[in-house]
């Protein structure tokens, strides 16, 4: 296998510049870090968007419907509904209507 270093350091910035743009929010666009699931049978509208424990998030995190965190969020949570799991860890500050903490926050 081959390898060449890259003759600069890669920055966070230059990973997002790389990156497509993201659809209109009017179009109901997910999360580029966390898409939505669908549960249950099809046409049901109940989604759920999941920071996994492998997932670090390093800025405010918005959402209008229900998100589970099991990993880490570096910033501020606004949700509507918000579960964080017994292993993950958020920094910051939460609001939503309704919140459950099994994790550090």
């Amino acid at each position: 296998m081959f390898t060449k270093k890259p003759s600069r350091e890669i920055s966070p910035l230059d990973i997002a510049t790389a990156l497509p743009p993201l659809p209109p929010a009017s179009q109901g666009a997910g999360s580029p870090i966390a898409r939505p699931l669908t549960r249950g049978r099809a046409g049901n509208k109940s989604t759920s968007s999941i920071i996994d424990s492998d997932l670090t998030v390093i800025g405010k995190l918005l959402s209008k419907g229900e998100v589970q965190i099991d990993g880490e969020v570096m910033g501020d949570v606004h949700v509507t509904n918000i579960s964080v799991g017994e292993n993950a860890r958020i920094t910051g500050g939460i609001v939503g209507e309704k919140v459950v903490v099994r994790g550090t926050v």
